[in-house]
């Protein structure tokens, strides 16, 4: 699982650098499982994962406030498509800067 591990760290610096979320499935169809395994794959409930949501809440399942990152709602864009993830993240990673 290390590789799959190694893409969900770099989705979750992503989000993070960007201040974006992401759904569960979106995040799962770049990193490999189903959106119901993400959660457990993030590990301890952190302000760092907690760009990863639920679709409808828009929120992490399950964090309490504190374990919230302080800009999560500063974006109100929530990035729903395995494909929409996948390219956004290669544009970052490419050093390209928007529109994306």
């Amino acid at each position: 699982m290390g590789d799959i591990d190694a893409r969900l760290d770099e989705v979750l610096t992503f989000l993070g650098a960007t201040k974006t979320r992401a759904t569960y499935g979106a995040v799962a169809a770049i990193a490999g499982g189903s959106a119901q395994s993400i959660g457990g794959r993030l590990g301890a409930r952190r302000p760092a994962a907690s760009w990863v949501v639920n679709g409808s809440t828009r929120l992490p399942t399950g964090y309490a406030k504190n374990e919230l990152h302080p800009d999560l709602t500063q974006n109100a864009e929530v990035i729903r498509s395995g494909d929409v993830l996948k390219r956004r993240l290669a544009l970052w990673l490419s050093g390209r800067q928007g529109p994306f």
